[in-house]
């Protein structure tokens, strides 16, 4: 099986909801849910087919961006990770 990685700068607070699938702590926040689910809509036919993790090569450090990928959604700077998406592709 081989992976192709797509990396995205992405909120920090979105964490649990990308990599575990559980927006529960979105939920305290109902614009971050809102946020969270708008961007994923947009972009779920790229998320087929695959896994995300974090870009432990950063040593899982946030920084603070205004060039994320989530600016379609959120309009200012926020506090963000690298995630990776690793989707299959087929041989």
């Amino acid at each position: 099986m081989k992976f192709d990685s797509i990396e995205y700068i992405l909120p920090t607070h979105w964490s649990s909801a990308i990599i575990n699938n559980d927006v529960s702590g979105l939920e305290l926040n109902d614009t971050d849910l809102m946020e969270f689910e708008q961007w994923f809509a947009i972009h779920l036919k790229e998320f087929c087919n695959g896994h995300w993790s974090l870009d432990t090569q950063n040593n899982l450090e946030s920084f603070l961006s205004n060039n994320h990928d989530a600016f379609e959604v959120i309009d200012v700077a926020c506090d963000c990770f690298i995630y990776v998406f690793n989707k299959e592709i087929s041989i």
